[in-house]
């Protein structure tokens, strides 16, 4: 080998050897000043902890560039996030200039992110994750650093923006971007290209994008002061459809300022529909577009917190469109056009309008064509026109998970609200009613139909039907159906016939419908996965006439209904099959009227849970009802229930049964009667919505015997209380069964105690567990209608509110849904009473009542400090003592938790103070003073009858004459319960009263005017502001009471 070239070779071999050898050393010597420099960069910058693993500085990371590298950086986000991770990353590289390692600051210039993850999150209460920064701008001047940055890359790294307050979500999955970055102190350049693998934008319920690949030029300037984002020339490609980003994004002071422009003009069609979400990407693979369309989309106005969020409007037009399956490509859906518009102001869904003024479409010899406007949150008014083959609908647009045949006409239109209002009934149950729907006149034909799920073994196999239905006044009751012309077949069943209904009012109808259904066979034609049932139905009716109770009018009516070998079973409840299920019912009315009107029940069986059960029926003529019922058999009424849910209900135990009833429940003559049978209650527990307890009827017996319904010892529990009921019932069977007769009976009530509190709803809704969750208040005791009951009753306790009563009897009487309670007999601070009163329901929240009341001889300090309603009407009792009589008869209103509005009170009576020591009463003492009259002062009165009277919250007292020491005073005018008064004395001196010193008395018991000189009869006048309007609701409540 030549020497000159061994020489070449060998300082080339020193050379490389040291050229590799700084590239291996270099980066390390600099280690501490570049580690320095990465801690001080993020020290000055981000305000939550920096974290990472490993810093290291190497040629070869982003070789031939020197590179610092964080290997698995994270940055906490604010504390409000808990341990939500603001950047997360494999790695992240920052570039160095090699030169500035030799001079005060290092300068990085290039940024690299190795799979990394960033969350840009604000919470529903504004908190925001990238709110890490400090807020200066620039490094300070004597900084190790200097950001100059000029080239970005990063590569499958997961980004995702969520505002919960605007309902905002962008998710990015596998982000690639690289580019160039020019940074200022006053903007940041980016000119890169994306590759993002899946794109997802959600805007409330609502998938706008659905995980599409997005990729193309992004070009934007961010201005650092203020912060704003600006988008030049971003072409992008979304799935394949070509979009143009333009506008700007601001973040000012209070919010965020947007002006973004999105718009893709004439794409086709098939970029259009590359679009499509993920679960329909294999039907877009297999069909072919034509035409062309345009997108607009504007976002524009400020975003505040709970102030205000931009406007958003879309515009999508279709022009000359054709869509077909590959496979079908010579029938396509053609001359396509539509033009559909979006607006939502504030993005509020409540203020969501979507326009469609224009759609339309041919189909071989068919077309459709129509147009749509819906506004939030119910408002329609759309058209349409339509003659399809829907078997070749079906075939060119590939629909899958169904089979689809036939012809089809329909024309239609419909235009207005649909809305809604809320209410509470008697029982404080929050009901919904329809208040307006949108008026609609639809025309529709379906001929040599056919209809298969994809899944399912059987198919309908045949379906024709003529359809015509109207509503011209937006009350959904005059809503008219007329379905005509109905064959429908599948394997062997078969439905036939018409049914037509004028309106839902008098249900006007002529029906004629004919049909044989093996059950089983309907879970094979459609997915029905929660209850397995079968049997073979049979039902043969007509029907024609209008219905109208009040009239004894129904529709003439000839209907057989079959069900054999029938089975249901809940996929819940394995254990609990309801099988062998046989009945057969025949219904006839030749002449349209109850009194001809038949139902017979042969019998009806079957067993639920391997306990057979039995019942049959032979009714006629509803209006005298002749009737012919049997059962037998047991009955567990938990399984049953689970079964046939009722909602507000729960019921649980055991029912035995062997029962004959016959005969004609409405005649006089009781000879007609003859019902004989029991049945028997074991452990029944209900449990309903309308009261706060469950009900337990532990054990009992009803025993049926000509026209009576005998109770015999039924023991019922309720919130730890016993209760023995015996006696009879009559006019049972036409109560059930027909809509206008009355329940009679007598039953006698006994028990230990009786919590009457206990039987209402509580007015808060969290103070029961077993309260409705729609019951927002308390209620009064209802009464049922349709009710004559005589119900003797004898307690030991009775607790009502804040009162106990001891050896309650009496007779209480319910009719018309009014209670009457007659000589009820009750000790009350160690006093007999008699009490004869009435209430009535006016509705949940108000009831009248009225009593009279007479007590001899009680403890007129035990009756002040147990009794509220006393202590409202006689304050001064407070200061006395001894004994009182007392006749009165009071009548007023209850509120919803039970207790008197006192305002509303009227009556009057007797008080006689039979033996009362006054100690500390501020009137006698008070005129004491003023007239030097010491008798007076702590006064002892006996026998003496206080006449008095109430109304409108001011009780009255007649002139009343008393002896006091030889003082003769005599006592008259008006106290009201608040306290005011307007009094007239007349203090007549010894010997025989015939001199007199007159007093007048007015202001309140706190601060009494007292003066000498005659007494001024004046009203004293309520001046509550509500006066007028609460007298106008009194005498509104009391006119249904003074009529009855």
């Amino acid at each position: 080998m030549n020497t000159k070239i061994k020489k070449g070779l060998k300082y080339t071999g020193i050379t490389l050897f040291v050229l590799i050898g700084l590239v291996l050393i270099a980066p390390q010597l600099f280690k501490p000043q570049i580690e320095k420099a990465v801690k001080d960069a993020a020290a000055e910058f981000v305000t939550t902890p920096v974290n990472f693993t490993d810093l290291n500085v190497s040629f070869f990371t982003n070789f031939p560039n020197l590179s610092v590298s964080l290997k698995d950086l994270s940055i906490n986000a604010p504390k409000e996030f808990g341990n939500l991770k603001t950047v997360e990353s494999n790695s992240v590289d920052l570039g160095i200039d090699l030169f500035s390692l030799f001079s005060d600051q290092i300068k990085f210039t290039k940024l690299y992110v190795n799979e990394g993850k960033f969350n840009v999150v604000t919470d529903s209460l504004g908190n925001f994750s990238f709110a890490i920064f400090k807020s200066s701008d620039e490094p300070s001047t004597d900084s190790s650093f200097s950001l100059a940055l000029n080239k970005i890359h990063v590569k499958n790294t997961d980004v995702l923006y969520q505002d919960d307050q605007s309902k905002i979500k962008i998710q990015t999955k596998n982000t690639n971007i690289s580019g160039n970055v020019q940074v200022t102190d006053k903007y940041i350049n980016f000119e890169t290209e994306a590759d993002i693998k899946s794109l997802f934008f959600g805007l409330d319920k609502s998938i706008l994008v659905d995980h599409k690949p997005l990729k193309g030029t992004i070009n934007t300037k961010v201005n650092l002061d203020p912060v704003s984002v600006e988008f030049n020339k971003s072409e992008l490609l979304l799935a394949n459809l070509p979009l143009n980003v333009l506008g700007k994004v601001a973040v000012l002071e209070k919010g965020i300022d947007f002006n973004l422009d999105v718009k893709s003009n004439n794409a086709s069609l098939e970029n259009l529909f590359s679009l499509v979400p993920q679960e329909y990407q294999k039907w877009y693979d297999g069909m072919t577009f034509k035409g062309t369309s345009n997108i607009y989309l504007l976002l524009k106005g400020l975003m505040q917190d709970s102030v205000s969020n931009p406007d958003l409007n879309i515009k999508l037009d279709i022009a000359n469109g054709s869509i077909a399956a590959k496979q079908f490509q010579n029938i396509p859906v053609e001359n396509l056009h539509t033009k559909t518009e979006l607006n939502l102001p504030q993005l509020n869904p409540d203020s969501l309008t979507v326009t469609i003024p224009d759609f339309a479409f041919n189909l071989g010899k068919g077309h459709a064509k129509g147009k749509a406007l819906y506004k939030f949150p119910m408002f329609v008014d759309a058209d349409l026109n339509a003659n399809l083959n829907v078997t070749q609908l079906w075939q060119t647009l590939a629909i899958s998970g169904m089979q689809l045949k036939g012809d089809v006409v329909l024309n239609g239109s419909a235009k207005g609200n649909y809305t809604t209002k809320s209410f509470k009934n008697k029982q404080g149950i929050l009901i919904t009613e329809i208040t307006e729907i949108p008026k609609f006149n639809v025309q529709a034909n379906w001929t040599n139909g056919y209809f298969k799920w994809s899944e399912m073994p059987l198919a309908i196999d045949y379906l024709t039907f003529d359809l015509n239905t109207e509503n011209t006044s937006g009350n959904y009751k005059t809503t008219k159906v007329d379905l005509k012309n109905i064959d429908i077949k599948a394997a062997d069943d078969y439905v036939k016939g018409r049914l037509k209904i004028d309106n839902l009012i008098d249900f006007n109808t002529d029906t004629d419908l004919k049909a044989f259904v093996n059950l089983s066979n309907v879970k094979n034609i459609f997915p029905i996965k929660e209850v397995d049932f079968g049997g073979q139905l049979t039902v043969d009716t007509k029907a024609k006439g209008r219905l109208d109770l009040d009239r004894n009018k129904i529709p003439v009516t000839t209907s057989i209904v079959k069900l054999k070998n029938g089975y249901l079973r809940y996929n819940s409840l394995p254990d609990l099959p309801l099988e062998k299920i046989n009945l057969e019912t025949h219904i006839s009315s030749p002449r349209g009227s109850l009194n001809d009107l038949r139902v017979n029940v042969l019998p009806i069986s079957f067993v639920l849970a391997n306990e057979p059960f039995m019942v049959d029926a032979n009714l006629f003529n509803f209006n005298n009802l002749t009737f012919d019922i049997g059962t037998k058999g047991k009955l567990n009424l938990g399984n049953l229930y689970k079964v046939f849910a009722i909602d507000g209900l729960s019921v649980s135990g055991q029912l035995e049964t062997d029962v004959k009833l016959k005969g004609k429940g409405g005649a006089d003559d009781p000879s007609s009667l003859n019902n004989r049978g029991f049945v028997l209650l074991k452990d029944i527990h209900i449990k309903s919505e309308f009261f706060p307890h469950d009900f337990v009827f532990t054990e009992g017996k009803f025993k049926f015997f000509r026209k009576q319904m005998k109770l015999e010892n039924i023991k019922m529990n309720y919130a730890k209380q016993t209760f023995v009921l015996n006696g009879d019932l009559e006019n049972y069977i036409n109560y059930f069964l027909t809509p206008n007769a009355t329940l009679k009976g007598k039953l006698a009530v006994t028990s230990q105690f009786i919590d009457v509190n206990s039987f209402m709803l509580p007015a808060n809704p969290n103070a029961s567990k077993t309260t409705s969750a729609s019951n927002s208040g308390g209620s009064v005791v209802l009464v049922p209608d349709k009710i004559d009951f005589e119900l003797t009753a004898n307690a030991q306790k009775v607790k009502f509110n804040d009162l106990q009563l001891d050896n309650l009897s009496g007779v209480l009487k319910v009719f018309d849904q009014k209670l009457a309670l007659h000589e009820a007999k009750f000790g009350l601070i160690d006093t007999q009473f008699l009490l004869n009163g009435t209430y009535q329901p006016i509705n949940s929240k108000r009831a009248l009542f009225g009593f009279d009341i007479d007590a001899q001889q009680f403890d007129i300090q035990k009756a002040y400090k147990q009794l509220a309603l006393f202590r409202e009407m006689a304050p001064a009792a407070e200061s006395a003592s001894g004994q009182v009589s007392l006749k009165y008869q009071l009548q007023g209103t209850l509120n919803q938790e039970m207790y008197p509005n006192m305002k509303s009170i009227k009556g009057s009576g007797d008080l006689i103070l039979e033996n009362i020591q006054f100690k500390g009463f501020k009137l006698f003492n008070a005129v004491a003073s003023e007239t030097k009259t010491d008798a007076l002062r702590d006064a002892n009165v006996k026998n003496v009858v206080v006449k008095t009277s109430i109304a409108n919250n001011v009780m009255t007292i007649e002139r009343t004459k008393f002896k006091v020491a030889g003082f003769r005073p005599r006592v008259e005018g008006q106290v009201t319960l608040d306290g005011k008064m307007n009094i007239g004395m007349r203090l007549g001196l010894p010997p025989f009263g015939i001199i007199g010193i007159p007093i007048t008395v007015n202001g309140t018991s706190d601060k009494m005017d007292i003066k000498l000189g005659k007494y001024k009869n004046e009203d004293l006048a309520e001046d509550d502001e509500d006066y007028d309007a609460y007298k106008k609701s009194i005498d509104t409540l009391q006119q249904p009471a003074q009529n009855q």
